[in-house]
């Protein structure tokens, strides 16, 4: 069955999510990503693509009569490498021509010889995702949609009737309880689909409302904002984009989240609906400015790793945590956060004067001496937190926690005792709310959180701090000797 291919078409979707799409090509060109022979493969076939599998293919292709066949020879050689596991010249370029002329591509597929004589070849193909790229006929400002295995924790909506959104600029219908709201000047609506007919999946739909030209890759930012938001990363199987002059169709694999339940979202979204678009606004214009190359933005690579961990002894996890707080402190943002202050650096130049001149010590001594001494002209996090805690930031508790917790898992002496394991899972939390504030101070966001560092987990107000509140000056104390 030829379809639509979009995902405002309804078969479309049905079809691949239930693993019943099939391209059929005219053409399906492989060019091998490295040395060796051959080349490149051509050949007629269809293509099986799934959330379920990915893309398949099976394609039976006439031998090249100008290289020898010699199944003895075959057996003689080395199967692999050591120490390559995944070598280019076994990945393949794909491009295959659907009936429709469309190209759909994949830049490494993986190619195997299935069997062979000496009349004909039977390859396998597989790849995680495929991509199709065409031009508009009327520029657009910015729609993307996407389409998801499982259920991401978007606000639900409380509404007993289905509710009316706009999709590509015309009405469209979602299910009751759906997620509207603003972001940044688009339309952002997640569908959990409850009560739809068929295979269960979810989706998310993104439309420039009040602002001009979506910036590219804004459909990235958007879902690097909701991953923050929701604790969450989620992949989603089907995408489609259309910006500017282009349009773009990819589908992909299903990887589940892998959610291990105690990093949880920065706020719990069921009755916060305005609260959560205003801080996926500030997320996604954080993201959208520090996001470089394609690759995500500085906060996301330190902290999203934390929202897959599943199966993890929670001692692990604090540890992780722990990390992430000091790794989050060293960005540029808190570079100046309870530096000492001017009569504090004078005594450290004393002192570095008097380790100097000091008389009948190994230089190499001195050296180190003079290093460590040096050193405490910056803040370490314990300072950086400490000026957090005299800022009301955070609580003195939280600086407590965090010390004892990174002290205790990184030096190897962590151990879980079980008549106080509430007491740890309290101390995770805590620092999962500490690691969550600095993230609020670093994208702007004032505004409701779950206080998961406080009986009961309430829903309360984070405030920025003032620049003078935020200068307190913490006490530095001596680093120890490398």
């Amino acid at each position: 069955m030829r379809h639509n291919i979009s995902l405002a078409d309804e078969a479309f979707k049905n079809a691949f999510v239930a693993g019943e799409f099939f391209i059929d090509c005219v053409d399906i060109k492989l060019t091998r990503n490295g040395p060796g022979s051959p080349g490149t493969y051509t050949a007629r076939g269809s293509l099986e693509v799934s959330p379920m599998s990915g893309v398949k293919a099976r394609l039976v292709l006439p031998r090249d009569r100008s290289i020898p066949y010699d199944p003895i020879a075959k057996f003689g050689e080395p199967s692999f490498e050591l120490g390559k596991i995944v070598p280019d010249h076994h990945y393949f370029a794909l491009a295959a021509t659907d009936m429709d002329g469309r190209v759909w591509i994949h830049p490494s597929a993986e190619v195997k010889v299935a069997s062979e004589n000496e009349a004909s070849i039977v390859l396998t193909v597989e790849s995680g995702y495929l991509r199709w790229e065409s031009k508009l006929d009327k520029p657009e400002d910015g729609v993307a949609a996407m389409v998801f295995m499982e259920d991401v924790p978007f606000p639900d909506r409380a509404s007993m009737a289905p509710s009316v959104f706009k999709r590509a600029k015309r009405p469209a219908l979602a299910s009751a309880k759906s997620s509207m709201g603003v972001v940044s000047g688009m339309a952002v609506t997640f569908d959990h689909r409850l009560q739809r007919p068929g295979r269960q999946f979810y989706e998310l739909f993104i439309e420039a409302e009040t602002c001009g030209p979506l910036p590219e890759e804004f459909e990235e930012r958007v879902l690097e904002a909701a991953r923050f938001c929701t604790a969450m990363i989620a992949s989603p199987v089907m995408t489609e984009t259309n910006r500017g002059g282009a349009r773009v169709v990819e589908l992909a694999k299903f990887r589940p989240s892998n959610r291990g339940g105690v990093i949880l979202p920065p706020l719990a979204a069921t009755g916060y609906e305005a609260s959560f678009h205003a801080l996926m606004e500030r997320y996604y214009e954080y993201a959208r400015a520090n996001a470089k190359g394609g690759a995500f933005a500085p906060l996301s690579a330190r902290i999203s790793g934390l929202f897959a961990l599943q199966g993890v002894f929670i001692d692990t996890v604090a540890l992780l945590l722990a990390v992430a707080v000091e790794s989050v402190l060293s960005e540029a943002h808190f570079a100046t956060l309870g530096q000492p202050d001017t009569g504090t650096l004078a005594q450290i130049d004393k002192l570095l004067a008097h380790a100097k001149a000091v008389l009948a010590v190994h230089p190499k001594l001195i050296e180190r001496g003079v290093s460590a001494i040096g050193r405490m002209k910056f803040t370490r996090a314990v300072d950086k937190l400490h000026a957090l805690a005299v800022a009301g930031v955070i609580s003195d508790k939280d600086r407590a926690t965090w010390k004892k917790l990174r002290d205790d898992a990184a030096h190897g002496s962590f151990k879980v005792n079980p008549a106080r394991l509430q007491k740890l899972y309290d101390d995770v939390w805590r620092l999962n709310t500490v690691l969550y504030k600095l993230v609020f101070l670093e994208i702007g966001y004032a505004g409701k959180f779950s206080n998961r560092a406080a009986a009961g987990w309430p829903v309360q107000d984070f405030a920025l701090p003032t620049a003078s509140a935020t200068a307190a000056t913490a006490p530095v104390a001596p680093a120890p000797t490398p």
